[in-house]
């Protein structure tokens, strides 16, 4: 039987969230629809990680596509990243946490 837990990457990255940083963001983020209750499909990959790609594209001026391997693919990166500003997300999470200001500041190049 296959586990139901978000794919985790091992890779660590100097654009990845602390532990501390994800305490503060994880509940500014919407709840995954099917754990909740709202349908839709299981998670693949953890919220934590899709965060991490964000902020490594932001952080480091690459193209969507350019996305190292190690990283959920770019169009679900890219998605998530989407719907969470469509959300109002990314200005809430900038404003939380300092570390945040180059999400904040930065529309990632398409």
């Amino acid at each position: 039987m296959a586990s139901r837990q978000p794919i985790r990457r091992t890779a660590r990255c100097p654009t990845d969230v602390t532990d501390a940083q994800w305490a503060e963001l994880d509940p500014l983020l919407p709840d995954p629809a099917c754990p909740a209750g709202r349908g839709g499909r299981w998670e693949k990959h953890c919220r934590r990680v899709i965060v991490d790609a964000i902020l490594h594209v932001v952080d480091n001026g690459i193209k969507w596509r350019a996305l190292p391997v190690d990283f959920p693919p770019w169009q679900t990166v890219y998605k998530r990243f989407a719907a969470w500003e469509t959300a109002g997300r990314r200005s809430r999470a900038a404003s939380a946490t300092s570390s945040w200001t180059a999400w904040a500041c930065c529309w990632p190049c398409r």
